[in-house]
């Protein structure tokens, strides 16, 4: 009976020690943790971007160093208050216009002052810049701001996995 060979199985397994038993969960941990780059693109410079809102749209081109994203994280100004909505992030190749990712993330997440980070499942890049839209519906003064850099562009976390460490 398969099954019954199965149940028998679960029971003759051997119990290793707590010690052994997680140097090999731990390495695999270590090795995720260790490939995994946080650069930031500049400092904040304590201005922000037009507020996002209903029609009022922001896009700007990102410059990334890797091509393996793993999450951008932006800096949001919600200007003191709890916001009720939605924003999407739409991402696309500068070049051809093709859509890479366009997720949507509810408003009511994001804290005044306080990094975002957008997860990806799995994004590889044909090229070094990407162009992000972030669209909402908000109505304009619920709207949200993203912080800047020192160049004007949106402060970001750039999160990647870095090929020499894999």
């Amino acid at each position: 009976n398969p099954r019954l060979e199965v149940f028998q199985n679960i029971f003759s397994l051997k119990k290793l020690p707590k010690e052994e038993a997680t140097v090999g969960l731990n390495a695999v941990i270590k090795s995720y943790k260790t490939s995994i780059v946080c650069v930031y693109n500049g400092y904040s410079s304590g201005r922000v971007s037009p507020k996002v809102s209903l029609g009022n749209e922001y896009s700007f081109k990102l410059k990334v160093k890797n091509k393996k994203l793993k999450s951008l994280g932006f800096l949001f100004g919600t200007h003191g208050k709890a916001v009720k909505g939605a924003l999407t992030f739409t991402i696309k190749s500068p070049g051809a216009q093709e859509v890479l990712l366009r997720k949507k993330i509810d408003a009511i997440h994001l804290s005044d002052n306080q990094f975002y980070d957008i997860d990806f499942p799995s994004l590889y890049l044909k090229e070094d810049t990407i162009k992000v839209t972030v669209s909402s519906d908000l109505r304009e003064e619920e709207g949200i701001s993203l912080y800047l850099n020192e160049e004007g562009m949106p402060y970001t976390r750039i999160i990647y996995y870095d090929d020499h460490l894999i």
